[in-house]
């Protein structure tokens, strides 16, 4: 949720607090009233969907990462002196056995696992008389299915975040809207009790406005950037 969205959100709850402990019998007022409650509920919506999404990216990343790790520690590094040994008068062949460098890219790595695998499905004959374990490409493959199912899951996540992240904006648009109906009514309903005025246009004032600024003022365009920025609980 943007800085901009959650600013909107806290006016519009405390807004939504002020109508509804001093109601009016008007019409426009209580359908005002009753569809501001109704933008509050679907942004509430959203920001859970945006949260659930950027922790579903953020997790299958962290999963990623670690199986990557898994996979260099063991599985690689065997298959890798397994292929020394059993080509050890061929180089270009015990090259292709090589674990990927630490600096390549996830996807750069996940490409070069994949073909070490076929490779080495390839020679499984001389590479299992020379110590590989029968099961050990067996569970490169299963790994190769478990780092694109990874993907899929982040992908996933992070569309859910920017879809929910879109919409909320224009609910925070809606709401801004549904508050300046309610100021137009408020502030002529209160145009002869002070008190009640500045309770009401205290809490209906966005964060944001200039000292002295009563119109609530626009949500801000989104700032592009690689990811939309973390929920503000």
């Amino acid at each position: 949720m943007s800085t901009a969205v959650r600013l909107v959100l806290l006016m519009a709850i405390r807004v939504y607090e002020f109508v509804v402990a001093f109601p009016e019998a008007n019409p426009g007022f209580i359908q005002a009233v009753e569809l501001l409650k109704d933008r509050l509920d679907r942004a509430e919506e959203l920001a859970g969907l945006e949260r659930s999404g950027r922790v579903s990216a953020r997790v299958a990343k962290d999963q990623r990462k670690a199986l990557v790790a898994e996979l260099r520690a063991t599985p690689l590094r065997l298959l890798a002196e397994v292929a020394r040994a059993a080509f050890k008068d061929q180089p270009e062949v015990m090259r292709r056995f090589r674990v990927p460098s630490k600096g390549v890219g996830k996807t750069t790595f996940i490409t070069a696992v994949r073909a070490t695998l076929a490779e080495a499905e390839a020679a499984r004959d001389i590479l299992l008389q020379h110590g590989l374990p029968e099961t050990l490409l067996a569970e490169l493959a299963v790994a190769v299915e478990r780092y694109d199912g990874m993907i899929t899951e982040a992908n996933a996540g992070l569309r859910e975040h920017v879809g929910a992240h879109a919409d909320l904006e224009a609910v925070a648009q809606e709401i801004l809207g549904v508050v300046r109906h309610l100021d137009a009514l408020s502030t002529y309903r209160f145009r002869e009790n002070p008190e009640r005025l500045a309770a009401w246009k205290s809490a209906r004032n966005v964060a944001w406005a200039h000292k002295g600024q009563e119109e609530p003022a626009a949500v801000p365009p989104p700032v592009p950037a690689p990811a939309p920025a973390p929920t503000v609980q």
